[in-house]
């Protein structure tokens, strides 16, 4: 008689599976045998540090994606890093997956990289991190030259790397002010 078994629940941290499971009981009464194996989730703990690497950086958004081939992928996970920068996920199933800043924090430049990982049948933890620049807000106020007084609308204001890379420009609104974020680095600017 040929028989069949599924798993209705796993021990924690192993992945339930939906295979039906074949076993045969022979006339004789013997049991010809069938085994299961569980495959372990992994975990995966993402830490998000400034540039420099000694802040954490909470409040980074992180979207993490599996591969499914080399076409496809989908949302797997979609979190916050915590107040000590970190991202906890557990029950990862074994596969390819990356995950990626789709939004940082206030004052930070967010990281466009995707970083890449692969959960193997181990059921390992997977530890990752990443930095990001921190901006810093460079004010301009334009005001005239005999009096300081009296805020100018209008001035447009370029700012450009050391080697001469046009970074961004701004217009004075009508306070006579500017403002533009800017990466740690040395600048110059141009009326």
């Amino acid at each position: 008689w040929d028989y069949y078994f599924i798993e209705s629940k796993a021990e924690p941290k192993y992945i339930l599976t939906d295979q039906k499971i074949k076993f045969t009981i022979k006339e004789n009464g013997e049991i010809v045998k069938s085994s299961l194996t569980n495959v372990r989730y992994s975990t995966l703990t993402i830490t998000k540090k400034n540039l420099t690497g000694t802040e954490a950086v909470p409040g980074a958004k992180i979207e993490i994606y599996k591969v499914i081939d080399d076409e496809t992928e989908e949302l797997f996970y979609k979190g916050i890093t915590d107040e000590e920068g970190k991202l906890y996920v557990d029950e990862l199933p074994q596969g390819d997956y990356y995950f990626v800043e789709i939004e940082a924090p206030e004052g930070y430049k967010i990281n466009e990289d995707k970083h890449l990982f692969t959960v193997s049948a181990d059921g390992v933890n997977y530890e990752d991190s990443f930095s990001n620049e921190k901006y810093s807000t460079v004010k301009f106020y334009k005001h005239d030259f005999s009096d300081e007084s009296i805020l100018l609308a209008g001035a447009k204001i370029c700012v450009y790397t050391e080697e001469g890379k046009l970074v961004g420009c701004e217009v004075t609104n009508e306070e006579g002010f500017a403002a533009i974020k800017l990466p740690i680095g040395s600048y110059y600017y141009v009326e």
